[in-house]
Parts: C-alpha cells; structure tokens; sequence
C-alpha cells in the first residue's frame, strides 16, 4: 500500500514521511524465587543450582525443538542478510515504470503556464527512477472538511492507480486568497515498490526544496517550485542513501534472530545446563533444601528425586518435603 513521504504548508513547515508489531513474551525465567515461581534444580560439578520460572522450562526449549527452530529461522536470516546488503547498496531503477505516463492534474489551474517545464521535469526523473510522477491539484475546500491532506493523498493514490510504482504530489491551495498570505499545502504519496529510491533522506531532501520554492513566490510560481524540486533530486535519486531509516529496523531484526539462531545452537553451552536435565521441586518456597547421600555424600535438592541424581541410590528425605 501506498504511504507518506512527507509534505507542508505555508508557514506549518515542512516533514517527513511515514513507513508501519507486536511482539510475544516467554516464560519469567530467573535465579532469584519470586511468588508464584515454580522451581527447579539441575547440577553442576556436583552442586545443587536453582532455576526460577512461570512455566515448566523442562518442556519450553528441547534440544529437538531449539535445532528445528533453528532450521526455521535459518532462511529468515539468509533473507535478511540480503536485504542489509542490497539496502546498504545504491538503488537501482525500477522496471516496468515506463509503462505508465506521467500526470499532471490540475484542477484549480495554477500550473498552466508551466505544463511544459513540469512535464519534462518528471519525465527525467521517471526515466532516470523507474518511478512514474504525477501532480494533482485541489482546493482545501476540497478536503477540510472531511480529511487531513494525507488521507486524501492517500484515497487519490489507491484512486488512480493499481500498481506501488507511482509518486503523487498533492498541492493545496484556498479558492479565496488573501493579497499577502495564501495558506498553501503540499503532501507526496509513494508507493511501496518506491521505497529503495525515494528513501526517507531522499523525499526530505525534496520536501525541504519545494517549501523553500513555495515560500519564495515571488520568484517562483507554484509550477516552477514543483519542477525545481524534480530538477534537483533527479541527478541523486540513484545515489546512495545509507538511510539509518531503512537499514536500522533490518539490522535489528537480523540481530535479533542472530541472537536466539546463536541461543539455539549454543544455549547448553552458554547457559550451563539442558533443559532437559532439569528437575521440578513442586512444594518448594524460595531455595530449598539440600541434603548429603547417605551412599556417595554428593549433594542433593530434597523433595526433587527419589533417587540420589549422581550415583542412583534410593533417597530417603530427611525433611516433610514431598518427594517428585
């Protein structure tokens, strides 16, 4: 769908444009009880170690199940990696653009005697882009009373066009206009087949031209801006960007399942212990108690086992814990 990039208004300045998670939370796992915790035990150079959780970790995060997850985020990462690399790369003219002419719509007849400027203005940056340019023109009557101008960029987009190859310019303009002041505003809609060219840095870049042109209207008509503006980011549309907008997000999503891809493989290793060796301590408060094998005087949680978890001998409690 299409989105914002940005716009402005005579004496409201000028902004950038837009582009649009929920997340999921584990179990509440810790080395300190909590209330509510339920715990469990595993050992290490044969002494107790306690862990604190929400849920039953013994079934959260088999071994069986960590390696198919990996397996599954594994083309995820591939995938990401790729993009890093092609969105840190220059962009690259989008084909398939040539097909749709440029427009220029104007309703409220400001851009007359410009046409042809503005026309071979956006045909450069089509053909140099890919990206086919249009500009409407309306009222603020037109829109006020129902939208802000962004949803109606937004609605004269999907209107017009099908496809996510276009860039749309709105201008606005009141139908009475005082002698000294006309409350003018501009809005760009870009579909999202756009994105790796017209990036946040880029589309800025032209909102701060076209509010500079507007504001000096005593040099520049409202057609004049509008081409001066194309005029100036056509030779850089191709240029890198390195926009922190639009590598920042993939690079944490690559972090991120880098991070648990990492845990996966390496998670008994890292953490200490497997899962799948812990021990619930069901009527346990806080750390529980330990006790002394009778057989091989190891150490031992007791009320976790029914027998002694290093040599294998029968336990008997030495407490009214409740034996798991």
């Amino acid at each position: 769908m299409p989105h914002s990039s940005g716009g402005g208004s005579h004496g409201g300045g000028f902004h950038g444009g837009s582009a649009g998670h929920g997340g999921s939370s584990g179990p509440r796992t810790s080395r300190h009880y909590y209330p509510g915790a339920r715990t469990f035990v595993y050992y290490r150079h044969g002494i107790p170690m306690y862990i604190y959780s929400d849920a039953d970790l013994r079934h959260q995060n088999s071994r069986k199940n960590r390696r198919l997850t990996s397996l599954v985020l594994l083309p995820f990462v591939m995938i990401l990696v790729f993009l890093l690399i092609v969105t840190m790369g220059p962009p690259t003219k989008l084909s398939g653009g040539e097909m749709y002419p440029v427009e220029i719509i104007d309703n409220i007849g400001v851009l007359e005697n410009d046409i042809p400027e503005l026309e071979k203005a956006l045909n450069d940056f089509k053909d140099t882009t890919g990206i086919t340019p249009a500009v409407l023109t309306v009222y603020n009557e037109d829109w006020t009373s129902k939208y802000n101008l962004t949803d109606y960029a937004y609605n004269a987009y999907i209107d017009r066009y099908s496809d996510e190859m276009h860039w749309l310019i709105v201008y606005s303009e009141p139908k009475e206009k005082g002698d000294d002041f006309i409350y003018w505003h501009f809005e760009g809609m870009q579909g999202n087949d756009t994105d790796s060219i017209l990036s946040y840095s880029k589309t800025e870049s032209f909102n701060s031209d076209l509010y500079k042109y507007l504001n000096e209207h005593e040099t520049y008509t409202v057609g004049q801006a509008i081409t001066e503006a194309f005029n100036n980011l056509t030779p850089v549309s191709l240029e890198e960007s390195h926009d922190i907008g639009n590598i920042l997000p993939i690079a944490l999503m690559l972090i991120i399942l880098l991070f648990i891809f990492v845990a996966n493989i390496f998670g008994d290793k890292l953490r200490g212990y497997k899962d799948e060796d812990l021990t619930e301590i069901k009527s346990s408060t806080g750390k529980p108690q330990t006790a002394n094998c009778e057989y091989c005087g190891s150490q031992y949680a007791v009320g976790a086992h029914t027998r002694c978890p290093h040599c294998g001998a029968s336990l008997t409690d030495t407490t009214d814990e409740q034996q798991y």
